[in-house]
């Protein structure tokens, strides 16, 4: 439905910084369990890492985490039924790629938490206990002292800290509030201004620069009256990058935990959780009357996802005429209560509740925001210079509707990614150093009096709440636009700000909940019961332009699976992908690499910058207008087809020339046949031409790895093992090329040397061993990922004994690589399989049968024919 334009400014009113400092390279604002692994892992990789956060260190909301992080950990588990559990979950709205990356590297990421001192309940024979949450259909949720998760991860990360606090390539500064994003004149982020208080020169509001600024902020829960989130959760971040021109995707999408503690009407701020881990050990939900409800609205009944158990609450309580239903755990005795959820209990018991002996009143509140900053895997926002994790970015893992115990998990595993990335950007020159820069206030302020902040979360709770309408949202609006325009009569400052960021967010929350006319995940709206795929199967975004309106744009999810069998290769082509399991549309595009290849090919076509065309501008008039199509003439997989529009671009803005439309027919990972269009274009009939040969080249070539690779894929489909890519690719196209690998269904191994180590035959004899060799790994670089190569079982063995859990087994035959298969997997360890060495399509299924989770084929990018791709202009 229209809404009227929202603007947003582009600061907080505040005091011009009265301090500066440019000594960091990497600025993390948060201490939960994203800020905190980023910085520890981070410090090991660049110069100086400045820590900040809003209150104390063990303050934000990892600590408040009672159920555990979810995981596969166990051997009748997989990564495949995490993901498809989470999938469900997401209501359609997942990026399968981003859940892909949470639950094969979430299993190692928890393993190396327990490395670090997070000690985790154990079952009598020493391995990790796990239970099972809403959603799940398998028991994968590690938990800490009983319910006390999240504050026993929080204390490993902090005592890790403290075992680096004389490290000078860290600092930590507490009670530190992030005011504003600073950005450069090209509109990257170079650093944040800060409200600190505290001693000395670091006091009152300062400005910190650094090449990148990693948010790890946290949520928005105190933008309405109930929630559980602590008080220090109002949006800093996520309003911080908003006011800067960040992407914010799918924010409408809020997650109102079905079981907190109901206290009475008019109770507010934060409010105490009930675990789902309660459920998930027997509780069950009942009504005034007794009756259990849950049974027949789904398969898991109690333990259906959190979307699903809310809006049966509130079913329920507009049935029966209530506030609340009932949570029943008296069956499970005194005893174990007080064992496996001690925290719950003392604190139900302080309120005047015993679960042991009373039936537990329980109703719906805010609990988490799926969505937030936008993030690619790498956790990279639309902004260059900005990264986000945790609960304040949307990476695309939680889509309509978070899965239970995922939130640590993806602030776990996406930290490792963005620790990963930040270095290597630095050092290619992606980022540039610290440096100060000018001009940041600007005329557009905006502030809200903390003493309205609870007319906000009144207005937000009637307005955008659990339960949404056109008239609700509409009424949220008008009364939320009424506050702005209220005058200032207090200072800025902490509580102002942080209420004005609630306005900010707030407003354009409400927006996208009036516009989605549907039900979906955290979603629900009276006037839209259903779930609708046609119109509503898509992310809302947020960007604000310079003029300061907040412009809405939609987008297509990555589809799960690709099930047009139009889009087939036919028997010529030896593949025929109609049907499987491939994800289609977004898969991480490189852009940063993308555009210095597109530099380089283009100085190789034209000359010295900016270069000529001497044929194109000398017989093509400026002003011609043409359209063209990009047409298939073979079978096959696109890959590369972000690149089009990015080297007309390059080619209009070098030489002067017109600009020129582009339209996708055809994303990325999809199959086609000869006489697809891929793109059509239209405009400048010279910027054409001239972008033709670089664009083809660069499509040609991309696609001719996905096609190969998807041939790969198919011969594997079903038997669980995946192709795995190498280091064997074109000089200067890597990044490129393993996208590629990607598209065609495949898996990327490791970028460089720097990102995995990878224990070879040589680097054990020049070590002394394999034992040396890992140990020497370990200690010099310990939060990376070490691989080891083996050729006999014994080498296996020997390597899984010194701690290896990820196996390459080079130029085994089939029948010694499945002896070495059943010999790791005796060991009882949790160990990944490599198949590599001279492997073919031919022997693809019988070396996939040995039971291997991989098979890594250095063909696909550096043996790959191209794929026949033209450009024609139409008549």
């Amino acid at each position: 439905m229209p809404s009227a334009p929202v603007r947003v400014p582009r600061c907080l009113s505040a005091p011009t910084p009265g301090w500066t400092t440019t000594a960091a390279d990497v600025i993390v604002v948060g201490s939960g369990i994203a800020g905190l692994t980023c910085a520890l892992q981070l410090r090991q990789h660049v110069g100086r890492v400045l820590l900040v956060t809003k209150t104390v260190l063990n303050e934000g909301s990892t600590a408040w985490a009672q159920g555990g992080i979810a995981a596969a950990l166990d051997p009748e588990d997989s990564p495949q039924e995490h993901l498809e559990d989470t999938l469900v979950a997401g209501v359609g709205l997942c990026d399968v790629e981003a859940v892909r990356v949470l639950v094969t590297e979430g299993p190692q990421r928890v393993r190396e938490l327990v490395a670090l001192g997070a000690e985790f309940d154990r079952t009598d024979d020493g391995e990790i206990k796990l239970t099972r949450e809403g959603g799940h259909h398998r028991d994968r949720i590690a938990h800490a002292g009983g319910d006390a998760t999240g504050k026993e991860i929080s204390r490993a990360l902090i005592e890790a800290l403290r075992r680096v606090v004389d490290d000078p390539g860290i600092e930590v500064i507490e009670h530190a509030l992030v005011v504003d994003l600073l950005t450069d004149e090209e509109d990257r982020v170079a650093g944040t201004t800060l409200h600190v208080i505290g001693e000395g020169q670091i006091d009152g509001v300062g400005a910190a620069y650094a090449s990148a600024v990693v948010l790890a902020t946290g949520g928005l829960g105190q933008i309405y009256t109930s929630t559980t989130n602590p008080p220090v959760s109002t949006g800093d971040g996520m309003a911080a990058a908003l006011r800067a021109g960040a992407r914010i995707t799918d924010l409408e999408f809020i997650q109102f935990h079905p079981t907190v503690l109901w206290l009475g009407e008019g109770s507010t701020g934060q409010q105490p959780l009930i675990s789902e881990a309660v459920r998930g050990e027997g509780a069950f939900l009942v009504d005034r009357d007794g009756v259990r409800f849950m049974q027949g609205q789904h398969e898991l009944a109690d333990l259906a996802p959190r979307d699903v158990v809310a809006r049966a609450i509130l079913a329920r309580m507009r049935e029966t005429g209530t506030d609340h239903v009932f949570l029943d755990a008296r069956h499970l005795g005194a005893e174990f209560l007080e064992e496996r959820f001690p925290s719950i209990v003392a604190s139900c018991r302080s309120l005047g509740f015993d679960p042991a002996t009373d039936l537990l009143p329980v109703a719906p509140a805010q609990h988490y925001a799926s969505g937030g900053i936008e993030t690619d895997l790498h956790g990279r926002s639309s902004l260059v210079g900005l990264y986000a994790c945790g609960e304040c970015s949307c990476t695309g893992v939680h889509g309509a509707n978070r899965l239970a115990s995922n939130s640590l998990l993806e602030g776990l595993v996406f930290a490792h990614r963005i620790a990963a990335d930040i270095p290597a950007r630095i050092a290619s020159g992606h980022l540039p150093a610290a440096r100060e820069v000018v001009g940041q206030r600007g005329e557009s302020h905006e502030l809200l009096d903390s003493r309205h902040r609870l007319d906000l979360q009144r207005a937000m709770t009637a307005g955008s709440g659990p339960v949404r309408s056109a008239d609700s949202t509409a009424e949220g609006l008008e009364r939320l636009a009424e506050l702005c325009a209220l005058p200032v009569l207090e200072s800025a400052g902490p509580k102002s700000w942080e209420t004005t960021n609630l306005l900010h967010l707030g407003r354009v929350l409400s927006v996208l909940a009036g516009r989605r006319e549907e039900t979906r995940g955290g979603h629900v709206r009276s006037d839209f019961p259903e779930r609708d795929d046609v119109r509503w199967l898509r992310h809302q975004s947020v960007t604000v332009t310079p003029d300061r309106f907040a412009t809405i744009s939609e987008s297509t999810p990555a589809a799960p699976h690709l099930t047009n069998s139009e889009h087939s290769v036919g028997p010529s082509g030896g593949l025929s992908v109609g049907g499987s399991d491939f994800p289609v549309g977004e898969f991480d595009f490189p852009v940063d690499e993308a555009e210095r290849v597109i530099e380089a090919a283009l100085d190789e076509d034209l000359g010295a910058d900016p270069g000529r065309d001497v044929t194109t501008l000398a017989t093509i008039p400026a002003e011609q207008l043409r359209e063209a199509v990009v047409v298939a003439r073979a079978d096959g997989v696109v890959a590369g087809v972000p690149a089009i529009a990015r080297v007309v671009d390059a080619v209009s803005e070098r030489l002067g020339t017109g600009c020129v439309d582009v339209v996708v027919e055809i994303p990325d990972g999809a199959a086609v046949q000869r006489g697809d269009v891929i793109a059509r274009l239209s405009g400048a009939t010279q910027t054409i031409l001239i972008a033709e040969r670089t664009l083809l080249n660069i499509l040609s070539r991309l696609s001719g790895v996905a096609t190969h690779t998807r041939r790969w894929a198919d011969e594997l489909g079903g038997s669980g093992a995946m192709v795995l890519d190498t280091r064997k690719t074109t000089p200067g196209l890597r990044a490129l090329e393993k996208y590629a690998v990607r598209c065609g269904g495949g898996t990327n191994k490791r970028m460089g040397l720097y990102d995995v180590a990878m224990i070879k035959d040589n680097h054990k004899l020049a070590a002394g061993g394999v034992a040396a060799a890992y140990d020497a790994v370990r200690a010099a670089y310990p939060g990376v990922d070490v691989q080891v190569e083996v050729t006999t079982s014994a080498e296996a063995l020997e390597a899984i004994d010194v701690g290896a859990r990820f196996i390459m087994c080079d130029n085994m035959s089939v029948e010694l690589l499945r002896a070495t298969v059943d010999a790791i997997r005796a060991t009882g360890e949790s160990v990944e399989v490599e198949a590599t060495g001279g492997l073919t399509l031919e022997v693809a299924a019988a070396y996939a049968a040995t039971g291997v989770d991989y098979l890594s084929v250095g063909g696909l990018t550096h043996s790959s024919p191209i794929l026949d791709i033209a450009l024609d202009l139409e008549e």
